[in-house]
């Protein structure tokens, strides 16, 4: 039996350096039932050059180029499942590239598996030129799972003891989902800009199942321009990384929420690699997390307070002297013998 059809959806903004190989990519899939939604989000770059070339091809069904810049691809994500006709639907991101057999082993999992809401394979990463450089999978290895074995699991078990604690899915190119589990699941959420996908997988896996393939499929590029590169130990990112762990900690098992304290603790102390960081984002951020997981805030808050304390003494002792005179200061008690200038 052949594969229901597929709608791929390729959101793109500024990726034209990658566009032709990732559309070539898509079009040489083994698997032929498939329709191509092609969105541009506003790109200043030479992709709607590229993206035209395409025009009249017939796989693609839709071209939509954005006037202004959404400011989220997620916003992009559901313009193109609410223009797609499949009954699978892949977002296949413009930056990243595939194995000819993606699309089929797939969508060929799905249909296996009927209570399945998510098919995903092994990635692993290229880098701008497309070498390939690692696996994409080796920054879960604190899950001790074996990704080289393929697996069919329960939804909630998976959001029990992985997903909810940490997002096992490390690019949404890997992922053929069945449109209507995201349907149910409502659209994805623009504001979470670093976890909007994971926030998706969670709430599908809620009332689904997840299949994983072991044989790579997925080619996630890693460069400079990417998102995950851009919010990777940002401020912002813990934020929307805490908006996903409100709603999936109650479905951790006892495993999932050690790790959850771990990981908090760890990424709640970073905070002290961020000196712009206000008390209001900070007592913000930190009332969130209580309501996650108190015990990773009883743990971080006696060294967060010690370096909010030296940043807010520094600042009103440069307030007093001066910036140069403070320098000066350093500069003298760092020699033996010297004193401050008077």
């Amino acid at each position: 039996m052949l594969p229901r059809m597929t709608s791929v959806i390729l959101p793109n903004y500024n990726y034209a350096r990658f566009l032709k190989t990732r559309i070539e990519g898509i079009l040489s899939q083994t698997c032929q039932d498939f329709e191509l939604i092609m969105l541009d989000d506003a790109s200043t770059d030479d992709s709607r050059e590229v993206i035209e070339r395409y025009r009249g091809h017939p796989k693609v069904t839709h071209i939509v180029y954005n006037d202004r810049n959404s400011g989220s691809v997620f916003r992009q994500w559901n313009k193109g499942v609410a223009l797609a006709k499949g009954e699978y639907v892949w977002i296949a991101e413009a930056d990243d590239d595939a194995e000819p057999a993606l699309l089929q082993t797939l969508a060929e999992l799905l249909d296996r598996h009927p209570h399945a809401g998510i098919a995903y394979g092994h990635s692993e990463l290229i880098d701008s030129a497309g070498n390939r450089t690692g696996s994409a999978h080796e920054f879960l290895s604190v899950l001790g799972r074996d990704w080289r074995q393929s697996f069919y699991r329960n939804g909630r078990e998976e959001i029990a003891g992985a997903m909810g604690f940490l997002n096992c899915i490390p690019n949404a190119s890997a992922v053929v989902f069945r449109h209507q589990a995201y349907l149910q699941a409502g659209p994805a959420m623009p504001e979470l800009r670093s976890t909007g996908d994971w926030m998706q997988w969670f709430r599908i896996l809620k009332n689904w199942d997840v299949a994983y393939c072991a044989e790579t499929l997925n080619l996630r590029r890693n460069h400079p321009d990417s998102v995950t590169a851009s919010t990777l130990k940002s401020v912002s990112g813990l934020t929307d990384y805490l908006s996903v762990w409100q709603e999936t900690r109650p479905y951790l098992d006892a495993t999932g929420r050690l790790l959850l304290l771990e990981r908090l603790t760890a990424d709640l102390l970073l905070l002290r690699q961020h000196p712009n960081t206000s008390i209001r984002t900070l007592c913000r951020i930190l009332t969130v997390a209580w309501r996650v997981e108190p015990r990773a805030v009883r743990r971080s808050l006696p060294a967060l307070v010690r370096c909010q304390l030296l940043r807010s003494l520094r600042h009103v002792v440069v307030a007093i002297l001066g910036e140069e005179r403070m320098r000066a200061m350093k500069r003298t008690t760092r020699r033996p013998g010297c004193h401050p200038p008077s």
